[in-house]
């Protein structure tokens, strides 16, 4: 039987580099106390746990994953907050997770897929758990700047935000490098993170000959690999335009991939009364997605859809029968199996189920096989 599946790319392979010697860590002044941020002005937007339990029985806060810093826009009022409903398998893994309300929340985007990626004691599964998170906001002239460094990761910094993250003296921000020669670390032989995307900051300064030097690791998720890799790319690189201070660059290692859990088989969820051919004849196949937030962690799933079709084929009455590790792989695969077509049928068909895989691949290998 043929099951739909999802591919996307997991990370990015580049040449070996030297590793060099790891130097001190420059140290940040405290920022001056900001006044309050004006309405709609950018911010940091970052997440805690208030509390976590199963059926009234608290977990350790601990073992989640919680997103990355992300700029956004400050609001005044009530602080936001997010629950999310859970349970966890016998492995001592987050699954059937879902929001408790539906209501949209800005900047909310990767509490679920960072639960997804987290870990809680295998051998004690637990059923109608809750994760309670609330939303900090911090003015950029108030935040940590490691902490907007990381938001930088994956977006473009303000201004502001950038007058706070170069290097004190820096000259290296008033025009673009002039790289003759970029060194990159070889991602295939350094140990990925599950569910985490790893990155490092390197600072350095530029002789009159365009040789980095002083090059130090400043912050990052503080992978020693990573870092030591990151600071042998930098050292190996050349550039024109003489003497600079203060310069940064980045370095980053996507998520390694975490398996779906198991699926049970789709003919199993086959009502007695359906109509529909057991294998499917797409005449306009489906439109595979894969939601965004989950491919950024690396997080794998499924979803079985049941749904109905017309005499011309169109699709109709579709729903999600059973969803792992997220409610949020059904919605996708909802309107996966929405826009495709079935080829016309005398009579249309009633109970078509089909089951819809999301699922990573690293460059050059191979498709998931189907069913």
């Amino acid at each position: 039987m043929k099951t739909l599946a999802i591919l996307a790319v997991a990370a990015a392979v580049l040449p070996t580099v030297v590793v060099a010697q790891r130097k001190p860590v420059e140290r940040y002044p405290a920022p001056i106390p900001p006044a309050p941020p004006l309405p709609g002005a950018q911010g940091l937007i970052g997440w805690q746990v208030e509390g976590m339990d199963c059926a009234g029985t608290d977990l350790p806060d601990a073992a989640v994953m919680l997103p990355r810093p992300a700029f956004g826009w400050m609001q005044q009022g009530a602080p936001l907050r997010v629950t999310l409903d859970f349970a966890i398998d016998d492995a001592g893994r987050p699954v059937d997770i879902r929001r408790s309300e539906q209501s949209y929340v800005p900047n909310a985007d990767d509490l679920a897929p960072a639960l997804a990626a987290s870990n809680f004691a295998a051998g004690a599964p637990h059923r109608q758990c809750q994760a309670h998170y609330v939303a900090t906001r911090s003015p950029i002239a108030a935040a940590a700047v490691p902490d907007l460094i990381a938001a930088t990761i994956d977006a473009r910094p303000s201004r502001e935000a950038i007058e706070r993250i170069k290097p004190t003296g820096s000259d290296c921000f008033d025009k673009p490098l002039e790289p003759l020669l970029r060194g990159y670390p070889d991602f295939r032989t350094l140990k990925g993170s599950v569910g985490r995307l790893q990155w490092s900051m390197v600072q350095f300064d530029i002789d009159a000959a365009g040789k980095p030097v002083a090059v130090h690791t400043l912050t990052g998720t503080h992978d020693g690999g990573l870092d030591a890799a990151a600071r042998a790319a930098v050292a190996k690189s050349r550039f024109a335009g003489g003497k600079r201070s203060g310069c940064l660059y980045p370095y980053w290692k996507s998520a390694t991939p975490r398996p779906a859990p198991d699926s049970p088989d789709k003919q199993g969820f086959r009502p007695e009364s359906a109509t529909c051919p057991v294998e499917l004849d797409w005449a306009v196949k489906p439109v595979l997605q894969y939601p965004d937030n989950y491919r950024k962690r690396g997080i794998e799933g499924w979803a079985i859809v049941a749904f109905d079709a017309a005499p011309w084929g169109a699709t109709g009455n579709v729903r999600v029968l059973a969803a792992e590790p997220a409610a949020d792989f059904g919605t996708t695969a909802i309107n996966v199996v929405a826009a495709a077509r079935l080829a016309p049928s005398n009579q249309g068909y009633v109970g078509c189920v089909e089951r819809v895989r999301y699922v990573m691949t690293s460059p050059g290998g191979a498709e998931a096989p189907a069913d």
